[in-house]
């Protein structure tokens, strides 16, 4: 992520922001107050949200509850602009708006892989997690440097679980169960 010195100093300011023509194709997150532009920083992070979203994928395929949702879904967050890296919405919270720049209401679930160790990220970072837990939404941060899984529910303590553990979300995923080892096979110590 990059933040971008923007004169934007409203929401709808950046709503009129990312729909011009030259930031169409761009990812922009309003967090803070501030313009974040999405930007690649390796592979890693996008290989663990692909393997992400296909186990949540086969999941919902055999529990038709919600759907799974890639890098290129925005959500309003706390007055924010949010892009997580897999994000789930489930049908029964939910209404079908499809086809929106930034759905209006937040996910039920965020994941967020973290894609460096720089302190500004982990900065914005602990901001969105904030914010998505004040609109109750249950956070999985995974670190594919500490090869662990944070899980962030509203009004409870902070989960960290290792690669060893199994990753579960009983209310919003019944049964559904992942070996976190999955996630980070292959990838560089």
């Amino acid at each position: 992520m990059t933040t971008r010195d923007r004169f934007i100093t409203t929401v709808d300011e950046f709503d009129e922001f990312v729909l011009r023509d030259e930031n169409i194709e761009r990812n922009f997150e309003y967090i803070a107050g501030k313009v974040v532009e999405k930007m690649v920083s390796n592979d890693i992070p996008g290989l663990i949200a692909a393997r992400i979203i296909i186990h949540i994928g086969i999941y919902l395929e055999d529990n038709d509850i919600g759907e799974v949702f890639a890098d290129s879904t925005g959500f309003m967050v706390n007055g924010e602009r949010y892009i997580p890296d897999a994000s789930y919405l489930s049908y029964e919270k939910h209404p079908d708006v499809l086809g929106v720049a930034y759905r209006p209401d937040p996910p039920d679930l965020a994941i967020e892989v973290v894609s460096s160790e720089r302190k500004s990220e982990q900065a914005i970072l602990r901001v969105k997690i904030h914010n998505y837990l004040v609109a109750g939404t249950v956070v999985w941060v995974i670190d594919p440097y500490l090869r662990q899984v944070e899980i962030y529910r509203t009004g409870e303590n902070t989960q960290v679980l290792s690669e060893n553990a199994m990753l579960v979300e009983e209310n919003l995923l019944p049964n559904f169960k992942l070996e976190i080892s999955k996630l980070f096979k292959r990838l560089p110590e």
